[in-house]
């Protein structure tokens, strides 16, 4: 069996007719004349896989190189141990090709919504809360820097709200009630940091309500909700970029799915934390009917729906706008008055 092809020494540019036979363990490369040219053990030679109909390589150890476009030949020649015969076998068999494409879609699809958010909850919580603290310092002097101002609520008014919470906060050592000026809104950072915007605190109707959102804030803290949403983006990143080749590159059909991934995510998250809210108040005899009135006047507010929210928007489109922010990260209120009514 003898594949043809060119052949070049490697030392000059010069390349000519030859072709390429198997004697025993040995490649042997021979002009046209018969005269062997390059010889070496079939293991010393680098043999490139099979690709198409991209032209075979063969590498001696000399530097020399021998180059055929017969691929069947190659094959024939090296038997089951040429390279990319399996794969190009693959290429050629449309069953293999569809069975191939759903089996990485359907897993790159488990892996992106189960496989991430398991591994970013065991690698957040496993983390010492040194290391959290050292990861997390200073996000709230960050986000002074770029988005608050300086909270307008009275010395005497935080005084009593941070007494007020003082229960929940001392379910998660090191927690501690911050306030910002803002429309209302909550939030908790990985340092144990919660926010209360002066919105918020304006917004609740009863003391019992405040309460009820520092439980949920904890929860977000007894879970470490932030860190896990830093891993389980990174993770995606790492999942598109494999796919893609390109992180840099998305487009539309690319990021939106990456953005619904991320919102699901958050709206987990928020489930998690109602649940520990509500188990929360329920051990402390707390009013449950506190977590739903606040969490309904929230939802108003940014829906531009109910008394709370008349008169905040100007405008059919931006209260759709702001539903759809909010609906976006957030449990619907229906969903949340099933889940208090399963605590009742």
């Amino acid at each position: 069996m003898i594949v043809e092809g060119e052949f070049n020494d490697g030392r000059t540019s010069r390349t000519f007719a030859a072709y390429l036979t198997a004697e025993g363990d040995d490649l042997v490369v021979c002009d046209y004349d018969d005269a062997e040219v390059d010889v070496a053990e079939i293991d010393d030679v680098v043999v490139s896989s099979r690709l198409g109909r991209v032209p075979r390589t063969f590498t001696f150890p000399s530097g020399s190189l021998f180059t055929t476009e017969d691929n069947d030949g190659v094959d024939e020649l090296l038997g089951p141990e040429s390279p990319g015969l399996a794969l190009d076998l693959l290429e050629r068999h449309l069953g293999l090709i569809v069975v191939a494409t759903l089996f990485t879609l359907g897993f790159s699809v488990w892996v992106v919504l189960d496989g991430i958010p398991r591994a970013a909850e065991r690698i957040a919580m496993s983390l010492p809360g040194a290391i959290v603290e050292d990861i997390s310092g200073g996000s709230l002097d960050v986000l002074d820097t770029v988005m608050f101002d300086d909270s307008e609520l009275s010395g005497l008014e935080k005084r009593r709200v941070r007494d007020l919470v003082a229960p929940a906060l001392a379910l998660h050592p090191g927690a501690e009630l911050h306030f910002r000026k803002g429309p209302p809104n909550a939030f908790a950072l990985p340092d144990a940091s919660i926010v209360f915007t002066d919105g918020i605190v304006e917004l609740a109707e009863h003391d019992g309500e405040l309460l009820a959102v520092a439980y949920h804030e904890v929860g977000h803290l007894h879970h470490r909700h932030l860190l896990r949403r830093v891993i389980q983006s990174s993770g995606v990143a790492v999942v598109v970029f494999l796919i893609t080749g390109d992180v840099s590159s998305f487009d539309l059909l690319i990021g939106l799915p990456a953005v619904l991934v991320d919102l699901a995510y958050s709206r987990d998250f928020e489930r998690e934390a109602d649940v520990y809210a509500l188990e929360s108040m329920v051990a402390a005899g707390q009013d449950l009917e506190h977590f739903a009135r606040i969490m309904r006047r929230l939802e108003g507010h940014y829906t531009g729906e109910g008394d709370e929210g008349d008169g905040l928007d100007s405008g059919v489109s931006r209260s759709v706008g702001k539903l759809q922010r909010y609906l976006a990260t957030h449990p619907a209120a229906e969903d949340r008055a099933e889940l208090i009514e399963a605590y009742r």
